[in-house]
């Protein structure tokens, strides 16, 4: 499921450059372009805790557990890239 998400974001982002590119600022694009950059090692973090065979308490993959400190640290992110 969680890689489903991941794929339909990363289709939805590239989709959104693809179509506008011409049309989208400097700005937007900067501002996309972090989001790519800060779910990928999120993303690949979940899915290496996942194959690791570790749960979240509730078996669900939490945005506050995904952004605890622990997992941001583990994805290459200080506490400053945190929203």
């Amino acid at each position: 499921m969680l890689d489903t998400m991941i794929l339909s974001l990363a289709q939805l982002c590239g989709s959104s450059c693809n179509r506008g590119l011409e049309q989208t600022t400097r700005r937007q694009t900067k501002a996309l372009t972090d989001v790519i950059h800060t779910i990928l090692p999120l993303a690949e973090r979940c899915l290496q805790l996942h194959e690791e065979g570790k749960k979240t308490p509730n078996k669900t993959l939490s945005v506050d557990w995904i952004f605890s400190r622990n997992n941001v640290q583990s994805a290459g992110f200080s506490e400053r890239h945190r929203h």
